[in-house]
């Protein structure tokens, strides 16, 4: 017997061509998975169909299957041209009843879709479905293809990602997210960089004093606000060191390097009249040590100054210590391990200033390169391209991480042909070569260096201890607001750890992670699981991905405009040697610094990557509706809720600082990477 249907097809306004002018057709399978509808042509008089950002609605009469399980949708092109149809979500009603079709995905010829409702493979009872899930996953290994292992792009050593020489070459569905209809060039990237760069190059020669490099940043973003307000002194650069771009860049200090020719000698007044045993103890002194990083030995490529030469960048090592004021302040730096000539303890002097600038490059190359662009880009986007392999859409992990993972393929091909070679646009402008830093680090690369709480109490970097020490706080606290968000979901479909075992397709997953991405070139798969024994540690997992393409990325890339638009606050590249004690003066500090050139390369690439883009969707917010069950809607709903809870607080906290800490209020944490 007929009955009327009404059905709701919602077009994706992403981009210009996200409709068509095909014909559709679809076709309605009911829960036993053999009974179907004939295929309806939806046709309205006298409109429109299928344009972008549009709502179609079409009333038809099928036979009464019930309400569907799948549906399969047709495109039949003008005299049989090839369409495609980005289509966002379809919604069957019938009577007072009603099942949502998730789509978000580019409809090419014909398809077929299962409902919203989220479910581990073991759990389908639906033999139609289970045979559905089975095929998604077989096409989808056959289009997400990894970079085959004999393919050399330049980038063996590196976390394996999807098989694509150009942006051009990635999956459709990677680049609508990449690319909107009020984006003027596909090569955002390069075109913000080269656009900022383009800027200088008709007004900059060269610089003499501090106000010239302020000149170069104002050129683009006015002047340079409350953030580097102090940065000469030893308090905005301890607070730059807790707070700013590089939070986790120090340690605890249990000991003092044999290298490290530091004496109480050197810091007794410092310290305040108290020894370093005596602030060791205390848990008062904390380290930075670059030495193994940036020796000779370790075989980082530095880039070429003008003349030929490499450029600088110290295995430096400085002491910081908490104060009676509670303050954060570097009190001792070394430049070269074992030399008392170039150790330097803080009393304002030139010499000071200047080891700080070197230590600052130090940490601007580890910075870019590891805390930012492998501990952030390069660790989540295998994740991105094993989720699209081997996980259907209708499984939750699916659903959960997909929101958090869609932009990385995209960026991170542009990035490996703009940013990372040593023939990079901007390679002349920073000390060390990506790519060889990246691979360098990624040797000894483990998963819990991106598993903040485990890296916090690793470096013993106790947010309570530390006076002033913001991100340590927000970080934990974004940590566990969105693994409680993780948790709630994945219990809502894993009801004991067996269930975890029995799931072949996230078993597979893990499998791909630790073996196909991480582990792919030598079969290290630097702590990656490759099989899920508990809900626990899926959602560790499920946390690390989602928290760091979210959360970490907006602490360590939001930021680096104000910390590295004024050059002398950290430097990316030194040209001088390092100095010894006695001979810093402010002709040896321009000498040393960045050219007006190489100044304008950090300038403008940093500038290009820390703003947000046109369409950013931050954490909290669910543009895409993946999940339509009520309790999956009800877990959602609450973590937006705790979000919005602990923003309230940081404003409430920052209302009493003179330096406030935003780069972790959600309503600043984009939800994925994009840029």
């Amino acid at each position: 017997m007929a009955t009327s249907y009404t059905i709701k097809i919602q077009t994706s306004n992403a981009f210009l061509d996200t409709g068509t002018d095909s014909t559709v057709y679809v076709q309605l399978v009911g829960k036993d998975g053999k009974t179907s509808t004939h295929w309806e042509k939806l046709d309205l008089p006298w409109h429109n169909d299928f344009e972008p950002g549009a709502t179609d609605v079409y009333n038809v009469k099928f036979l009464d299957i019930g309400m569907p399980v799948i549906i399969r949708i047709k495109l039949k092109g003008i005299f049989g041209t090839k369409d495609e149809w980005l289509c966002n979500k379809i919604e069957v009603c019938k009577g007072d009843e009603s099942v949502v079709f998730p789509i978000y995905d580019y409809i090419i010829k014909e398809a077929e879709y299962t409902t919203g409702e989220a479910k581990i493979p073991q759990k389908e009872t639906c033999e139609a479905v289970q045979h559905l899930r089975k095929e998604e996953i077989v096409n989808n290994k056959k289009q997400f293809e990894w970079l085959p292992k004999d393919k050399d792009l330049g980038y063996k050593g590196f976390p394996r990602y999807y098989n694509a020489d150009e942006y051009e070459d990635l999956p459709r569905i990677f680049r609508r997210y990449f690319k909107h209809n009020k984006d003027i060039q596909n090569n955002k990237l390069k075109g913000a960089i080269m656009m900022t760069i383009g800027k200088f190059r008709s007004a900059v020669k060269d610089v003499s004093d501090f106000d010239e490099y302020d000149k170069l940043s104002n050129m683009v973003a006015g002047d340079r606000g409350d953030y580097l307000v102090g940065w000469d002194t030893d308090e905005v650069q301890g607070w730059q060191m807790l707070n700013g771009i590089f939070p986790l860049s120090f340690s605890i200090c249990k000991e003092i390097p044999s290298y490290f020719n530091v004496t109480d000698a050197d810091v007794t007044k410092l310290l305040e009249g108290k020894t370093i045993a005596e602030q060791i103890k205390a848990g008062k002194l904390y380290i930075t040590d670059l030495k193994s990083t940036y020796e000779e030995e370790f075989g980082l490529e530095r880039s070429d100054l003008s003349d030929g030469t490499p450029s600088v960048c110290p295995p430096a090592v400085c002491l910081f210590n908490i104060n009676d004021d509670q303050r954060f302040v570097p009190v001792a730096i070394q430049l070269v391990p074992n030399d008392r000539d170039y150790l330097f303890t803080s009393d304002g002097s030139h010499d000071w200033m200047l080891a700080k600038m070197y230590f600052r490059c130090a940490t601007t190359c580890m910075h870019e390169w590891i805390y930012h662009y492998l501990y952030t880009h390069n660790t989540v986007e295998p994740f991105a391209c094993s989720l699209f392999r081997c996980l259907s859409r209708t499984h939750p992990v699916y659903k959960l991480l997909r929101p958090h993972v869609m932009t990385l393929p995209a960026i991170n091909t542009v990035s490996r042909h703009v940013l990372l070679p040593a023939d990079s646009v901007i390679a002349p402008g920073i000390a060390i070569i990506g790519t060889s830093f990246i691979k360098k680090r990624y040797e000894t690369f483990n998963i819990n260096d991106v598993f903040i709480p485990k890296v916090l109490e690793k470096q013993g970097l106790d947010p309570e201890k530390i006076p002033q020490y913001w991100y340590g706080k927000d970080s934990t606290r974004i940590w566990k607001i969105t693994g409680d968000y993780i948790r709630s979901i994945l219990h809502l479909y894993y009801r004991c750890d067996q269930d975890v075992v029995e799931d072949k397709e996230v078993q597979d997953w893990a499998y791909e992670n630790a073996y196909e991405a991480f582990g792919w070139e030598d079969g290290n798969r630097r702590g990656v699981p490759d099989k899920f024994t508990s809900i626990e540690q899926l959602a560790d997992l499920c946390t690390i991905i989602m928290t760091t393409s979210s959360a970490q990325h907006a602490a360590v890339n939001f930021g680096q405009f104000e910390t590295y638009r004024f050059p002398p606050n950290s430097p990316g590249i030194m040209r001088l040697p390092v100095h010894k004690r006695g001979e810093a003066n402010m002709e040896r500090i321009m000498n040393s610094l960045p050219t007006g050139r190489q100044a304008t390369l950090s300038v403008g690439l940093t500038y290009a990557i820390s703003r947000f883009t046109e369409v950013e969707e931050f954490i909290g917010t669910f543009s895409e509706y993946w999940f339509t069950e009520e309790k999956a809607i009800a877990c959602q709903k609450k973590f937006k809720q705790n979000l919005e809870e602990f923003e309230a607080e940081i404003d409430e906290r920052n209302s009493r600082l003179s330096r406030k800490y935003i780069f972790l209020k959600p309503s600043r944490i984009p939800n994925s990477i994009a840029i």
